[in-house]
């Protein structure tokens, strides 16, 4: 019997680690729009997922320490 690791493929499929419970991803581009419309430096405190395609992230901004909270949708566009 042949075990297969992560890297091999089985029926043309490639095998991946699957992500942890309650992981979640977000794009790229809705990242950008809550950053941009900030518009200072800031880091992400929280990322929700609330209904498919939309994304609730709370930001913190470096030099005053306030929060801000952005809708984004996956494309990049900011929700109020």
């Amino acid at each position: 019997m042949k075990f297969l690791n992560s890297s091999a493929l089985c029926l043309g499929l490639a095998i991946t680690a699957a992500a942890p419970a309650g992981a979640t991803t977000i794009s790229n581009t809705a990242m950008a729009a809550c950053k941009e419309m900030v518009g200072l430096p800031s880091k992400v405190e929280v990322v929700s997922p609330l209904r498919p395609g939309f994304t609730d992230i709370i930001l913190r901004e470096n030099a005053s320490g306030r929060r801000i909270a952005c809708t984004a949708t996956d494309p990049g566009s900011t929700e109020d």
